[in-house]
């Protein structure tokens, strides 16, 4: 199954999608662990078109939650080894849980987005969550306003 998973992850690469999908169903092989290693590996040589083909062409084949952790992991991996964090941004707003939103933009460094999509969600622990991160690395604006809005949180 291994080398099955290693084969499909290979054509993803060299954008064989057709024979990459078929082989993935019909071995019924973890079509979101392949999806995740084959864009981490795009990510990590800075070929965002490609991550994006292959993103169109997974779409809709997976469950929301498996898109989540494949864009998930071409994010974490262009802001976490690439250090491309401008190019991971562009990827936040493709993924559909708010919570994923929430720690995509925290790995961009974006707590200030990471903030604003927390409060319009109605999520005091991700609020919370944002304002411990935001004092760890010192955005003390961003830290305020996660106590300002937890303050008014707790007087309802």
């Amino acid at each position: 199954e291994k080398v099955k998973a290693e084969l499909a992850a290979h054509l993803l690469l060299c954008e064989n999608f057709d024979l990459a999908f078929l082989i993935v169903q019909e071995f019924r092989l973890d079509a979101s662990r392949i999806y995740q290693h084959a864009v981490a590996v795009l990510s990590r040589r800075r070929q965002t078109s490609r991550v994006n083909d292959l993103l169109k062409n997974v779409k809709g084949t997976i469950t929301e939650e498996q898109w989540d952790s494949v864009v998930l992991a071409c994010i974490d991996t262009l802001a976490t080894e690439v250090h491309e964090t401008k190019l991971a941004e562009k990827f936040v707003s493709r993924l559909v849980s708010d919570s994923n939103k929430i720690n995509a933009c925290i790995a961009c460094g974006k707590l200030k987005a990471a903030y604003l999509i927390a409060v319009k969600a109605n999520k005091t622990d991700e609020v919370a969550r944002v304002g411990f991160v935001a004092r760890k690395l010192g955005q003390k604006m961003v830290q305020d306003l996660c106590e300002k809005y937890l303050a008014s949180v707790s007087k309802r």
